[in-house]
């Protein structure tokens, strides 16, 4: 699994509690990332980490 590590900005109104993640088109391009590819967002902070 490739670690990349990126700021979170404000989430958009009404994307708030979508599951959904915007990324920048430089970065999905420099990634090889499609629309619907699964990516695991976690905290530096947070203790109990799940992969899937």
């Amino acid at each position: 699994m490739n670690r990349m590590k990126f700021r979170v900005k404000d989430v958009f109104k009404d994307d708030f509690g979508k599951g959904i993640a915007r990324i920048d088109p430089d970065v999905v391009l420099e990634n090889n990332l499609n629309a619907g590819d699964t990516i695991c967002i976690y905290n530096d902070s947070t203790k109990n980490q799940q992969r899937l």
